[in-house]
């Protein structure tokens, strides 16, 4: 079962960066034809929500670059992270944090094009840097988190305030499976056995807002 679950969620993940890739090299109509696509810097912060797990909820901060495609496609580089409080530690972490530094690349197709309303799907894939901050006082951390690739997905919208500025609101669902493993780690991560191990969900919902500056 575990290693069936694995393979899909693989699976998936590259199918979604397949998309991706094709978005970039497919012709783009609408602004492309114009000559004049539109590149964003992007900054913004929520709540973080680990849905897999007993864990606290926890403020997420995040910055990146957006550029249309064309007229319904846009795609999105973003660096996004967040520390949470664990009520209940997985197996071998004692009291304290995850920490988790994701970094992003995501589709966004545009559902209605409107004058000042915009509401879009998300999809995409990430990289997740995850890591075990114990309590303060307590002592060296002998376990820690797998770091993994993940798919996403979710929704978001753009109020555009000028031609230059838009405030934005994102909502996303990350699906995370990892495994915690004692340190120092033996042996190249792409030789774990999957039915060796305890494998873990740490999906996460995650609400941000923010600002789009166009340039």
């Amino acid at each position: 079962m575990k290693q069936t679950t694995r393979n899909g969620k693989t699976n998936g993940s590259a199918a979604l960066i397949v998309l991706l890739a094709l978005v970039l090299v497919l012709p783009a109509p609408g602004l492309a034809e114009e000559g004049k696509p539109r590149v964003a810097f992007k900054a913004g912060a929520g709540a973080a929500f680990h849905t897999g797990q007993s864990f606290d909820p926890g403020f997420v901060y995040s910055a990146g670059l957006f550029a249309d495609v064309s007229s319904r496609l846009g795609l999105e580089f973003l660096v996004r992270g967040d520390r949470v409080g664990m009520d209940e530690p997985p197996a071998g972490l004692g009291e304290g944090q995850m920490a988790t530094t994701q970094f992003l690349v995501s589709g966004h197709y545009r559902l209605l094009k409107g004058k000042r309303v915009t509401p879009y799907g998300i999809f995409g894939v990430e990289f997740d840097f995850l890591h075990f901050w114990p309590a303060e006082g307590a002592e060296e951390a002998s376990h820690d988190f797998v770091n993994r690739f993940a798919p996403h997905f979710g929704a978001g919208l753009d109020w555009s305030i000028s031609r230059w500025l838009a405030l934005n609101a994102d909502l996303r669902y990350s699906v995370v499976t990892t495994w915690v493993e004692e340190l120092p780690r033996e042996g190249p991560i792409g030789e774990v056995n999957p039915e060796e191990v305890d494998l873990i969900s740490l999906d996460a919902l995650t609400v941000t807002v923010g600002l789009k500056f166009y340039f």
